[in-house]
Parts: C-alpha cells; sequence; structure tokens
C-alpha cells in the first residue's frame, strides 16, 4: 500500500505543477512599491517573457545590504519556467519547471515498475498525460533500455 500511495503522491504533485502557474509577473512588478526593490523589469523576446527583480535585504550575521538579482522566464502562456539568481557575476539556476516535471516523471515511472500491480495499468495511466509527458516518459525508458542493455 505504501508504493500506491507514494505513487498517487507523486502523481498529484505532477498535476499541481502542470496547473499552477507559479508566481504571475504583475505579482512580481508590484513588489517596485517595497521599500526593498529598486528594479523590476520585464521584456519579451520570441515566446518568452522575461523579469528582472533587483532588491536590497540585510545579511544573517550583520546589517550590511546586500543586492539581490532574479530572473523570471515565462513562456508564452504565461507559466513560470525558470529562476535565476544572479550574484556576483555568476547566474545560479534556483528552479526549473522542466527539471521539476522530469524528476516526479522519473519517480512516478520507477514507482510503476516496483509495483506491479500498478504496473499493469502503465499504459492507459501514460496514455491519459499530455502528449509532452508521454514523449519524457518514452524517452526515459529508452534510455534506461539502453543502460540496461535491452
Amino acid at each position: 500500500m505504501e508504493l500506491q500511495t507514494r505513487l498517487k503522491d507523486k502523481i498529484d504533485e505532477l498535476i499541481q505543477l502542470n496547473l499552477n502557474k507559479g508566481i504571475a509577473p504583475h505579482e512580481l512588478m508590484q513588489n517596485i512599491y517595497q521599500d526593498e526593490y529598486i528594479e523590476v523589469k520585464a521584456n519579451k523576446h520570441f515566446d518568452q517573457l522575461f523579469c528582472h527583480v533587483t532588491f536590497y535585504d540585510e545579511g544573517i550575521f550583520d546589517e550590511k545590504k546586500i543586492k539581490y538579482e532574479y530572473r523570471y522566464i515565462y513562456n508564452k502562456d504565461l507559466y513560470l519556467q525558470e529562476v535565476y539568481q544572479m550574484k556576483n557575476k555568476s547566474v545560479n539556476l534556483l528552479w526549473s519547471r522542466l527539471q521539476e516535471e522530469q524528476a516526479l516523471l522519473t519517480e512516478i515511472v520507477e514507482l510503476f515498475r516496483l509495483n506491479s500491480k500498478a504496473f499493469k495499468s502503465f499504459k492507459s495511466f501514460l496514455n491519459t498525460l499530455p502528449i509532452e509527458y508521454q514523449t519524457m516518459i518514452n524517452d526515459r525508458l529508452k534510455s534506461v533500455k539502453q543502460t540496461v542493455g535491452l
């Protein structure tokens, strides 16, 4: 039963990720009215929207103000795709929708594999997913088969 509960939880997480757009660009823009924020801007490049947010915050152990810059990238449907932090001329990926989706899909496939009863319904489950998820899972399964030598 534990595997079925974990499987259900991971499928629920995937559904929520698919339904949740993330923080909206207009919510980022409203932050400009807060004292700590010094710049909020947006620009469009092809089908993507880029929002840049810059603010100051105090350090944890002292009262020195530290400058933070974040870049939010949205698709044409305004779903948040990635969040980057720019600090000291380095760019760090903080969150990626694609990476989250891939991780959840990998866990779901593994849980189906471990649960022989549920694995029998895997194909019908797969057909309920959006095409891009089906493709990700099929690609993942192909790479596993090649690694194992099947």
